[in-house]
Order: structure tokens, then sequence, then C-alpha cells
């Protein structure tokens, strides 16, 4: 007619074959046992079991970029034993706290997350961000020349792809701008 579950040393009383019990810690061992009663009296225990609860969110998530791969890092979490980054929508399982990812274009965004998981289950899922990988430096412009006049000198050269600025070094004085 009930039963006693003794779960982390606490005694939970219901007649029902089934106990919620909230406000535990992610990525724990708890122990537990149930036994039977009526009026005739209470049985023992039946075995010991342990039940471990799923991870908590990973912390810590760090990303760094190259011009072709990333590197995301988070936090080790308590109880995990593996975890699950998700980038690009490809999911990538790892027992460390970090994963490279490579082959990927430069100048692009790539979306990631991560979880932690363990035997009861995966954690919940970090907030989508965005890392972007490096963009190539341009290489140095060719065909430079200078024209002088008497008080003054123009000095030219030829576009270089992917510039977005210049920097001319002139009699060691720099000088910024745009081509």
């Amino acid at each position: 007619t009930g039963y006693d579950l003794l779960f982390n040393g606490k005694v939970y009383s219901t007649d029902l074959c089934t106990q919620r019990i909230n406000g535990l810690t992610a990525g724990t061992n708890y122990n537990y046992a149930v036994r039977s009663k009526n009026s005739g009296g209470i049985s023992a225990y039946g075995p010991t079991k342990t039940v471990v609860t799923i991870p908590a969110q990973p912390a810590n998530v760090s990303v760094s970029a190259k011009i072709d791969s990333v590197t995301v890092s988070w936090g080790a979490v308590k109880g995990a034993v593996s975890y699950d980054l998700k980038f690009n929508n490809v999911i990538y399982n790892t027992t460390g706290t970090s994963r490279t990812i490579t082959g990927l274009k430069e100048g692009t965004g790539y979306g990631y997350c991560v979880c932690a998981k363990n035997g009861s289950g995966s954690g919940q899922y970090t907030a989508l961000r965005t890392a972007w990988t490096s963009v190539r430096p341009p290489a140095a412009p060719t065909g430079v020349k200078a024209v002088a006049t008497h008080n003054s000198v123009k000095v030219s050269w030829n576009a270089s792809a992917g510039a977005t600025g210049y920097d001319l070094l002139f009699n060691n004085k720099l000088y910024g701008g745009t081509g």
C-alpha cells in the first residue's frame, strides 16, 4: 500500500511508484533504495543503487581564431565525462575541455555552443555564439615609386588585393591613409 524511498540518507514515503526529488546538485552521485510496506509490515530495502544528475552548462567559454581554424575552450564541469561542441550544426564529441575545428574559410562566422554529458544524459547547451575566422593580411604593395618636385614628393603604388588601408613610412615618419 506504500513505499519508502531512501534517497541520499533521507526517507521519502509515498503510495505511488514514483517520487521526484528536487534541489539536487548537477553532476553529483546520489544513492537510493526502495522498500514496500502494507498493514502486515515493512520489507527490507532492495539493493542500493546510484544515480548521477546530468551535468551543468559549461562556463568560461572562449574562442581563439586563426585564418582557417577556430579553437573553442570551456571550463571543466563537475560530473561530466564528455562534451558535445555543436559547431556550424555539426556535433563534435570530446573528453577534453577544448576542440579545434580546421579547414574553415577565412573571414567567416560560424555558430557554436557546447554542453556537458555523463551517463545520465546531456546538460543544456550554452547560448549560441558566433566565432569569426581571421582575415589573411594583404601582400605588400608593388610598383612603389616616388616623383619629387623642389618641395614635395608624391609616393604611389599598385593596390594590394584585400587591402583596406595603407601606411607610408617616409623619412622615418609614419603616414596613414587609404589608397
